[in-house]
């Protein structure tokens, strides 16, 4: 596989402006440094004026439109619509509106198709993007582990929060993981080594969150690739296989002494006491299901989430207020009702839907991307049973951009064969 170098000048700089969305976004999010992602909607549309200015558009189907829009109507129409920005604190005001209003951003994705089809940007282009992201997220949490030891409290006041920052860098390392077996040669089996580590490495943050969808993507991965691909299938369950050993030997290992916790996290619930990481849990969720009760369609509204929390933290049963729910699920539920959790579900549907349709294609591109975006999202479903990712704007962003684009580079992919 190889580039066609013989496009326009045009062509070729989209090329690069492309490439730079993806690694200066993602660098700054790899490194935890925070950079307002509506810059590069701006961007995006800018060039995808210019390529349509060029007559060459390719529609974007239902279910990237569902994808991308889905949120925007279920969710940020209504705060207009009913004037729920009022209810926002004057001090939360900014983030609040910022937190509701991220989802218009992700409508200029729908421009992706067109801008990939025009500019030939290929699967190619991602694999080398990725494998570059994951390469620095390795170093990177390499030095991070050196400097502050395996002290989860360290973790998590470095990275706050810890846990999305590790289901964001897990995803991306997920995606180079997965192109490693599509593509063949030395450096695929570098890809494959550096994604993995890079993987192994974030678990030992100790986000137990993190972790649960990951047997999904191996099983994913293996079904997809284990015909042409089987050696380097078996090389990824074997790197899994030796880090859960070592750990297993190593006394309050990372990976084993979160266990431990979770066993004592049960005890304590046992004993009615619910001050400890999955106690918590349980009685946000359960507090979200009696939010909902009260307000079904619509939900209390994200700042009526934490109206709600406050008096839970004033009566002592949480050990403080917390701004969400800790479940994607759970707190669509209650911050935006019926309204808020068919727009969750219709988005992650939407694209789920597209890349099982195409999964088993006999185009190898399609194929990989189909598994790619199978794998991304499952991985984020997942994760998002103990934490709500989608409170975080970059965390977002990094979703709706990655999905958006492999949907897109599909629909390329088709329109070019």
């Amino acid at each position: 596989m190889t580039y066609n170098y013989k496009t326009s000048i045009d062509k070729r700089i989209i090329n690069v402006l492309l490439s730079l969305i993806f690694i200066v976004f993602l660098t700054y999010f790899i490194i935890n440094k925070g950079f307002s992602p509506w810059r590069y909607s701006v961007i995006i549309t800018i060039i995808g004026i210019y390529v349509l200015s060029k007559k060459s558009s390719l529609k974007p189907n239902v279910n990237l439109f569902l994808f991308c829009c889905l949120g925007a109507l279920c969710v940020t129409t209504s705060y207009y619509l009913f004037n729920r920005f009022s209810a926002f604190p004057i001090e939360d005001n900014k983030f609040l509106s910022r937190l509701i209003n991220q989802y218009l951003w992700f409508i200029p994705f729908l421009l992706l198709p067109s801008i990939f089809h025009y500019s030939q940007f290929k699967i190619q282009n991602m694999y080398f993007i990725f494998l570059f992201l994951s390469l620095l997220a390795l170093i990177f949490n390499i030095i991070k582990i050196t400097q502050l030891g395996f002290d989860r409290n360290a973790f998590a006041m470095f990275f706050n929060p810890v846990i999305d920052y590790d289901i964001g860098v897990s995803a991306l390392s997920i995606i180079a993981l997965i192109l490693s077996l599509h593509f063949k040669g030395k450096l695929s089996y570098w890809c494959l080594l550096i994604s993995t580590s890079a993987l192994l490495t974030i678990m030992l943050h100790g986000s137990r969150g993190a972790w649960l969808g990951l047997p999904l993507v191996i099983l994913l991965t293996f079904i997809t690739f284990h015909k042409e691909n089987l050696y380097k299938c078996s090389l990824i369950f074997s790197m899994f296989l030796i880090f859960l050993s070592i750990n297993a030997l190593i006394p309050n290992s990372p990976i084993f002494s979160r266990f431990t916790n979770l066993q004592n996290d049960y005890q304590s619930i046992q004993d009615n006491q619910f001050q400890n990481s999955t106690g918590v849990r349980l009685l946000l969720w359960k507090n979200s299901l009696t939010l909902f009760q009260s307000q079904p369609i619509m939900g209390v509204g994200v700042y009526g989430i934490e109206q709600s929390n406050d008096v839970l933290f004033a009566e002592k049963k949480l050990p403080q207020s917390f701004q969400h729910q800790h479940n994607i699920v759970f707190h669509e539920m209650a911050a935006h009702g019926i309204l808020g959790l068919a727009g969750l579900l219709g988005t992650f549907a939407a694209a789920l839907l597209f890349f099982g349709k195409h999964w088993f294609s006999r185009n190898p591109n399609i194929k990989t991307l189909s598994c790619t975006g199978l794998a991304f999202l499952s991985y984020h479903f997942c994760a998002g049973m103990t934490e709500h990712y989608l409170f975080f704007v970059d965390n977002t962003y990094l979703f709706y951009l990655i999905t958006a684009s492999l949907i897109s580079l599909i629909l390329a992919e088709l329109k070019s064969s």
